[in-house]
């Protein structure tokens, strides 16, 4: 690619990318979680992780820019690193890493679950462009600063830490130097020992566990959101490029160490994928080994293929949706794609936020949606203190999580509340092991009907 080139794709992303640093935190619930958790440390100098194991890194640089200019400010923190990491693939293929790197561009920087993770206040494009850098690193044999990387990735998630495993197989096939393999493991530990230390101090830190789901449940969630990574169509398709490629390659592709460095890449970030499967991004790093992976395998026309089926994701998907999350009835049918999907879903939470401030109920109402994204530095919204739901002072509307114990939704409706929940919702709690549908609910089958104010877009619930 010559320097004009690189301008012009640079500028391009640029251009679809800006504009949706204006629309909320993110579609991720998680999003909202680290926006609190970074304006609670900027306000009240105490740091509580916004999820999971924490990702203090990413919460502490927020936090520096949450009350300066919130999700816009936020939001460009992922930005600036998806350029980061598009600056770590022209490294890359200045160094002849890639056959075909335009293609290998448009493929990972320019797929739908890349600009909106780029877009949006979560740690998973931080976390991507410093592994990517660390990679490029590792190839021109900078170790010591490979291994730096990598603690400050692990800073941004933990999981991160996976990526040892093949820098360190990397290092010794290259090196042959046991004495230089392990310095770059005991910087690579220290370094993300350090990063991620600020969890060993964390405010009301609790080890996570595991959410309880039955076993059918819990594979019904991982094959979901791993087709949901690229679409099943998509999926498809480029799964028999791939086999079709690999069943024709008879070089000794698989024996270089290159191969065998993204095969351990792809093979860890899987496993772990099989245990926690909550998110599809989860598996970002194992697509880019495999993008890699396959920029090696296919001709020129072959890869462009791969590519545009990544880039028709943005606007249309096949999807094979539960009916009934119960039994988990299935009905296939074409939709609208992701980029679409989370860009109504991020207007839906701006719009439900204000309108949940001008919401007029005419008796206390207690609705089972909305948690945490809906208050999440929101600030007259604040914990009840009687009945420990979330609510603005003088009003009516109560917010909370599902509620699973049937004699709390009787003591609810004994002392005059409205218990809502909604039925779009119903898929989301099942995911977390959770039955919302009690004797003394409400269901309602459109949440509009709710509030006065107009809600727009819409909410990934309402998944058709």
């Amino acid at each position: 690619m010559t320097v004009r080139t690189k301008i012009a794709i640079t500028l391009l992303w640029l251009a679809l990318c800006l504009p949706l640093l204006f629309l909320g935190y993110g579609s991720d619930f998680d999003a909202w979680r680290v926006a609190e958790s970074a304006a609670n440390i900027r306000e009240h100098h105490f740091y509580t992780p916004a999820r999971s194991l924490g990702n203090p890194l990413h919460e502490f640089f927020c936090a520096a820019l949450v009350s300066w200019g919130e999700w816009i400010a936020t939001n460009a923190l992922s930005l600036v690193a998806g350029l980061a990491f598009i600056l770590a693939l022209f490294r890359l293929q200045q160094q002849t890493h890639f056959r075909h790197p335009l293609l290998v561009v448009l493929a990972t920087a320019f797929s739908p679950v890349f600009i909106s993770n780029a877009t949006s206040t979560m740690d998973y494009v931080p976390a991507l462009a410093l592994l990517t850098w660390a990679y490029v690193f590792m190839r021109e044999s900078r170790w010591d600063l490979a291994a730096l990387l990598l603690g400050a990735a692990t800073g941004f998630r933990p999981t991160c830490i996976l990526f040892l495993l093949p820098l360190l197989y990397y290092t010794q096939t290259i090196t042959g130097h046991r004495g230089t393999t392990l310095r770059t493991a005991a910087l690579a530990l220290f370094w993300s020992i350090l990063f991620y230390s600020p969890v060993f101090f964390a405010h009301n830190f609790v080890f996570p566990t595991p959410v309880h789901r039955t076993l059918v449940v819990h594979f019904a969630v991982v094959g979901f959101n791993a087709l949901r990574l690229l679409g099943i169509a998509q999926t498809s398709i480029i799964l028999l490029i791939a086999l079709h490629a690999i069943h024709k390659q008879k070089s000794a592709i698989w024996s270089t160490s290159f191969a065998r460095f993204h095969l351990m890449n792809i093979v860890s970030w899987i496993g772990l994928f099989l245990f926690l499967p909550d998110a599809p991004e989860y598996l970002l790093p194992a697509l880019l080994s495999f993008i890699f992976l396959l920029d090696r395998l296919l001709s020129r026309r072959a890869l462009a293929l791969v590519a545009a089926a990544l880039l028709s994701y943005h606007f249309m998907q096949f999807d094979l949706r539960t009916i009934n999350p119960a039994n988990l009835e299935i009905k296939p049918h074409l939709r609208v794609g992701w980029s679409i999907e989370d860009i109504q879903d991020r207007r839906f939470k701006r719009s439900f936020r204000t309108a949940i401030d001008k919401a007029r109920m005419d008796r206390p109402t207690v609705l089972m949606y909305g948690l945490p994204w809906a208050v999440a530095v929101h600030r007259e919204w604040r914990r009840d203190e009687q009945w420990h739901f979330y609510r603005r002072p003088g009003s009516h509307l109560f917010l909370t999580q599902a509620i699973t114990d049937s004699l709390s939704i009787r003591h609810l409706r004994e002392n005059g509340f409205r218990v809502v929940a909604w039925k779009s919702a119903q898929w989301e709690n099942v995911q977390k092991g959770r039955n919302v549908w009690q004797e003394g609910i409400e269901v309602v089958e459109d949440i509009r009907v709710l509030f006065t104010e107009p809600i727009t877009g819409r909410a990934l619930n309402e998944r058709q």
